[in-house]
């Protein structure tokens, strides 16, 4: 198969582990710190092993929320809300 037969999802590829009936959820808090800062921001310094970038596609579709409710990666936090 050619490379140029190779064709990319239209939506986020998200891990393995994010895809089975097996779930592994992480979940953390929002610091009062943090307050004013953007979502993709803070769940970058939280999930330090992810990029910046998967965790804006993760937002985008769902798969990360803010107080469990889809949010935007450009949303901005109050502190003390939680990342799931």
């Amino acid at each position: 198969m050619a490379a140029a037969d190779v064709r990319r999802p239209a939506y986020p590829v998200l891990p393995s582990r994010l895809m089975t009936t097996q779930r592994h959820v992480r979940a953390d808090t929002v610091p009062a710190a943090c307050a004013g800062q953007r979502l993709d921001r803070v769940a970058a310094e939280r999930f330090g092993e992810f990029s910046r970038a998967q965790l804006q596609a993760w937002i985008r579709c769902g798969a990360l929320k803010l107080d469990h409710a889809p949010a935007r990666p450009a949303q901005r936090v109050a502190g003390g809300e939680a990342l799931t």
